[in-house]
């Protein structure tokens, strides 16, 4: 019983001592401005299949370098029928970051990535062809980032 007590209690630590990390902050699209945002994308409702988008659409160039937005564990990196390429990293404070329709992620990005580091390039894999306003640029795509913070 002692040990448990003691196991929970580090437990409880732990998890406290994640919110005290200090969270850098990147714009995940190099060279991105909040003109590259697509603000209508953001919990957008109804999106096709997917029902909401839970993410914000950055409009930039094919093959343009994507960062890491802070630092962050990776959980999760491969294809997804609707993400296509994509990464499931978390940062400080618990908080999941998501990165989808990228258009390849680097071989050598591994278990930890640092705040700005590069670690993928744009693309529209998975459903982002389908979605895209390609009236804007023919030339553009729309990762699409998001974060999500424990309630």
């Amino acid at each position: 019983m002692r040990i448990m007590r003691g196991i929970a209690f580090g437990f409880v630590i732990l998890l406290l001592l994640a919110f005290l990390i200090p969270e850098p902050v990147f714009m995940p699209v190099k060279g991105a401005t909040s003109k590259d945002w697509n603000a209508k994308s953001f919990w957008y409702e109804p999106w096709g299949s997917s029902g909401t988008h839970k993410g914000v659409d950055i409009f930039a160039k094919k093959a343009t370098p994507i960062v890491a937005t802070t630092h962050m564990w990776v959980l999760y990196k491969g294809v997804l029928s609707k993400g296509g390429s994509v990464v499931l990293g978390l940062g400080p404070k618990w908080r999941l970051h998501y990165f989808a329709h990228m258009q390849s992620i680097d071989e050598d990005i591994g278990y930890f990535v640092k705040a700005g580091q590069r670690f993928a390039t744009v693309g529209d894999s998975g459903n982002a062809k389908e979605t895209v306003n390609k009236s804007l640029d023919d030339e553009m795509d729309a990762p699409t980032y998001g974060v999500n913070a424990p309630n």
